[in-house]
């Protein structure tokens, strides 16, 4: 078995007292920004380069919220082996209300939604534990 490692964020924005996630959405299912981590990054670092790399937005325009890290696991197969799939979370939050979002190719369209929105397109329940746990985090957080 093959094992790869991701990283990514729970991205949310504060609107009107609200909490919206972005989510963007590949041709099969929407997700958070997410990738690879390469060989000399750390999982952290190769979450911002993702977050840039899929959405345009980079280390100065979002806030790494601290005390929030959450790993899903998976297994796929890819050609005639499976990879087990590792993807770490942390949740970091917009500087700006409306930031430009410039989407990758490998995206089709981004959305911010609300925590029910989002629990109605995400389709994988793995995906929607971490959201659920992110929004509880943030809810205590900022006293929601």
């Amino acid at each position: 078995m093959i094992l790869e490692t991701s990283s990514g964020f729970v991205l949310f924005r504060l609107k009107n007292g609200k909490v919206e996630y972005l989510l963007l959405q590949h041709p099969t299912h929407w997700s958070f920004p997410k990738g690879h981590v390469e060989s000399a990054e750390t999982v952290q670092q190769a979450s911002i380069r993702e977050l840039t790399e899929e959405t345009g937005l980079n280390y100065d325009d979002i806030e790494i919220i601290d005390g929030f890290k959450e790993q899903t696991e998976y297994t796929f197969p890819k050609g005639k082996k499976y990879v087990l799939k590792r993807v770490i979370y942390f949740l970091a939050r917009t500087k700006s209300e409306n930031p430009e979002i410039v989407i990758s190719e490998e995206h089709i369209r981004y959305m911010w939604a609300s925590l029910k929105t989002a629990e109605k397109v995400v389709k994988f329940a793995n995906m929607i534990e971490i959201l659920r746990k992110a929004h509880r985090f943030i809810c205590t957080l900022y006293g929601f």
